[in-house]
């Protein structure tokens, strides 16, 4: 609850739809079509940046490489296009999983 509340400044200023359960944060982006691919991975992007400034102001370190890029899709297209999309949080690239734990 804290943390939530310590962190509601820069989560209230994501374009992408913020999911918090306990420290963790999970950036939502929904109804990406192939043509929406490179526009909302420009709006991550912005995010995740946001985040790591947030971060360096109040001294606190994130964790790049528990950062995952996780694109929920049943559309092969979509999967083509969003493939080489290149994300990264405090100069760290985001891995691309096919499944989240």
């Amino acid at each position: 609850m804290l943390f939530n509340m310590f962190f509601s400044d820069v989560v209230n200023s994501l374009q992408s739809r913020p999911r918090l359960f306990a420290d963790d944060l999970a950036l939502e982006v929904p109804g990406v079509g192939p043509d929406d691919v490179d526009a909302k991975s420009v709006i991550l992007q912005r995010d995740l940046n946001k985040i790591a400034r947030w971060c360096r102001k109040w001294q606190l370190s994130p964790e790049p490489s528990k950062t995952n890029l996780l694109l929920v899709t049943r559309s092969r297209v979509v999967r083509q296009a969003a493939e080489g999309l290149e994300l990264s949080l405090c100069g760290e690239p985001v891995a691309f999983k096919d499944k989240a734990r």
